[in-house]
């Protein structure tokens, strides 16, 4: 269908808005009491004579506890999400990957606007479980938060879209905004002479509230440029605006299938004299604009201006619905489900506190109307005198309500309430029976009660894919004129990622998923114990857990990066190692210097050996004499530094790592070192015998390292079997001094017993 003529999009958006109309009244007491509305209308108080109304705003807490653990699944992370690119060279992949990325995230973790839609898809996920957003025009990257109020999808419609043939969104224009709308240069199709029909509307009616005080007010064609010079005046709450129905349909009749666009006035809300009312299920049209009728405000004619919907309008779903297939206008929200028991706890708490007061108040018993005057008069403040036909009635005589049976009903209600809200937040709560629990019983503890919301997390972040994918095709677009895209296509191409690979096909989006489902403590428990295996992992995950223990600590992305950067800062130590390198090299000797990061020091020095080592072992597997000796003294000076080391005792861990690694090191440069002596003997004494000298030299120079290597073994297992005596031997004493101290005890208990019994022998003489 062609939707060629206006009157077919009226008829279709009346009868959407018509069917709405319950739902949106079913919203609407959703929006009331999460925001506060006492659960009882005024005429209700009037008419049952209520002396306490009042929301005690249950619902407005759990509303921001799930908003707030949904806003930290998506905000708190230390980045949005990850593009991921299977194209390119195979060497440069991963680095292109983290360049994109972090360039992108940047732009969008700190812009204010998106911020803001985030906030408001999850407020309305919370409360209406449906949050959609779209795109203003084409080269906005930033999707806008609507309100599901303002879309209208047909009925049936699944939670997928498959079966989406239409939709409308109703749309509010300020004079200003229209003006500007319409002078894009990427959209055309604006029906003009009704645009500047509308503009005119417009100021006729702000002349009507307002007044006229300009004077080239006979001019009806400086109407648009008055609008334009006056925006701030044309955008203020009473100035009526131009709303329409922006609407969307799928077409598939010609070569191409895609989405074209319509928009017409809306007449059905619009303000008119008298203003538009409902009533009965029937809408009231507005005359006033009856310049616009079988109009296209705007239209795309035969122009497709989207492949996918994604490209138009985006929904994030939270829904509690049981019933499948799930459709759009069948979701159950939070808000939904949880209406009714705390619209019954705010009137059970409303009626309870009423009966508070009541037993607060004294009543008094008189026998006739005329004794009513003189019993108001009595002042009972600490003394008081009462007359006899005067009589309090007593506690007995009073109704009483069964505060039993009231508690029951509050614990039942809030226990239906928390039993829903564990999707939505984690229990802190815990049994309070005073035993202390392990550590793996409360991260268990944790880990089920997060299960929920680790699935309803699972829901949003699978929707939340769509919209960081559209938000990427928009940053690879080379035509557009948003700033925010040119600078990241400028920043990617000045690191060195290729313009050509920023296509949307070529790369994967994946949302950055929070640990520990949305709570902090278990979030911090699973990264704790990443942290007492992470020198299990390879250098590049090692660095990738430091940097996620860091986050999940400080819950500072900025921070976090700063403390352990994606890319690895060389410190100075390290810089100056890998300068004093080639100086070892050369047989040169380094004085020992004091002050300096010893740990950057070894790992710079080791890092050039290792590199020279495997360059030797990849081509003759012997090297030269000036090579060997040149890693020998290297290792020398390396092992100076970690008998520095070795004197921390907090740098154990370290200190065996480094021992294990000039072993093996030492171990490869002695295989090389009887290869070349080999080598050269096969080839002769040489002239004057060098090459039998170098062999010889090469032959001590293992013998020494053997000894030395000898040595340091044997040094190494005296110290650990002196820390095993001294060990022994401290656990020796404290075990000496146990028995010492339970013999004393032992001897004092004897002794006071010995005197006890004199003592009572002494007061049975003296008795007798």
């Amino acid at each position: 269908m062609q939707f060629d003529q206006p009157e077919e999009i009226d008829m279709i958006c009346y009868q959407m808005r018509l069917a709405d109309l319950p739902r949106s009244a079913n919203r609407a007491k959703i929006n009331e009491l999460f925001n506060g509305v006492p659960p009882y209308t005024p005429e209700d108080v009037e008419r049952n004579n209520i002396k306490v109304n009042v929301n005690w705003l249950r619902g407005t807490t759990l509303a921001h506890e799930a908003r707030s653990t949904f806003t930290d699944a998506f905000l708190n992370v230390p980045r949005l999400f990850r593009c991921i690119t299977d194209f390119g060279p195979i060497q440069k992949r991963a680095e292109y990957s983290e360049i994109v990325t972090q360039e992108i995230n940047k732009i969008v973790r700190r812009s204010l606007p998106y911020l803001e839609t985030v906030r408001s898809k999850v407020a309305q996920d919370i409360l209406h479980g449906i949050s959609p957003i779209v795109w203003r025009t084409p080269d906005d990257w930033c999707p806008e938060a609507i309100g599901v109020e303002d879309v209208m999808v047909p009925a049936n419609t699944l939670l997928t879209m498959v079966n989406l043939p239409y939709f409308a969104i109703w749309r509010q224009f300020t004079g200003p905004e229209l003006i500007r709308i319409t002078r894009l240069k990427k959209n055309p199709g604006w029906n003009m002479d009704l645009v500047k029909r509308c503009l005119e509307w417009i100021d006729e009616q702000a002349m009507m509230l307002f007044g006229s005080n300009w004077t080239e007010i006979w001019n009806p064609e400086k109407a648009s440029e008055r609008v334009k010079c006056d925006g701030g005046f044309y955008a203020g709450d009473m100035v009526p605006t131009v709303n329409v129905w922006d609407f969307y349909f799928w077409d598939d009749s010609g070569r191409k299938s895609g989405w074209k666009r319509r928009m017409i006035l809306d007449y059905w809300s619009t303000p008119d004299q008298p203003t538009s009312s409902v009533s009965s299920g029937q809408l009231t049209a507005n005359n006033a604009l009856d310049f616009g009728r079988n109009q296209f405000l705007y239209t795309s004619g035969d122009r497709l201006i989207a492949r996918d919907r994604l490209n138009i309008i985006a929904f994030q779903f939270a829904d509690l619905s049981a019933v499948a297939p799930f459709r759009y206008h069948s979701v159950r929200s939070l808000g939904f489900l949880l209406y009714a028991a705390l619209q019954i706890e705010n009137r059970l708490r409303c009626r309870f506190t009423e009966a508070i007061f009541e037993n607060l108040m004294q009543y008094l018993r008189v026998r006739n109307i005329d004794e009513v005057e003189a019993a108001m008069k009595i002042e009972l403040h600490n003394f008081g005198v009462i007359p006899d036909s005067v009589q309090f009635v007593t506690q007995g005589e009073r109704f009483q309500c069964n505060p039993t049976l009231v508690e029951l009903g509050l614990q039942d209600i809030d226990r239906l309430v928390t039993q829903h809200m564990t999707s939505w937040r984690p229990r802190t709560e815990y049994s309070g029976t005073g035993v202390e629990k392990t550590r793996l019983q409360v991260l268990a503890e944790m880990q089920s009660q997060t299960s929920l919301i680790s699935s309803a997390l699972t829901q949003a972040y699978n929707y939340q894919r769509f919209e960081y994918i559209e938000i990427f095709r928009r940053f690879c677009n080379s035509n557009s004129n948003n700033t925010d895209v040119k600078r990241f296509r400028a920043a990617c191409a000045q690191r060195g990622v290729p313009l050509d690979l920023l296509k949307p096909e070529y790369w994967t989006i994946e949302p950055e998923r929070v640990l520990g489902g949305g709570n902090r403590t278990l979030e911090m428990g699973i990264w704790q114990q990443l942290m007492a295996v992470r020198q299990l992992y390879d250098p590049e995950p090692q660095r990738e857990i430091l940097r996620g223990f860091t986050f999940a600590m400080t819950a500072d992305p900025d921070r976090a990066e700063q403390l352990v950067p994606r890319t690895p800062h060389i410190s100075d130590s390290r810089y100056e190692a890998q300068l004093a390198f080639g100086t070892l090299m050369a047989g040169g000797v380094l004085p020992l210097k004091s002050g300096i990061n010893r740990r950057d020091i070894i790992e710079g020095l080791l890092t050039c050996a290792m590199a020279v080592v495997m360059r030797i072992d990849q081509t003759d597997r012997m090297g030269s004499k000036e090579e060997i000796f040149g890693l020998l003294n290297v290792l020398n000076h390396v092992r100076q530094h970690i008998d520095q080391l070795r004197q921390s005792k907090t740098e154990k861990a370290y200190v065996a790592q480094y021992d294990n690694i000039v072993r093996a090191l030492t171990k490869q440069i002695d295989g090389f070192a009887h290869r070349l002596a080999e080598h050269l003997r096969a080839q002769g004494p040489g002239p004057d015998g060098q090459n039998e000298a170098v062999a010889k030299q090469l032959e001590t120079m293992s013998k020494i390292q053997a000894q030395q290597t000898i040595a340091q073994a044997k040094a190494q297992i005296m110290r650990e079997t002196h820390a095993q005596r001294t060990a022994q031997r401290h656990l020796q004493w404290q075990l000496e001094q146990q028995r010492e101290e339970k013999e004393h005890q032992a001897k004092l208990r004897h002794e006071a017993e010995k005197a006890a019994i004199k003592l009572a022998e002494k007061r049975l003489s003296a008795v007798v």
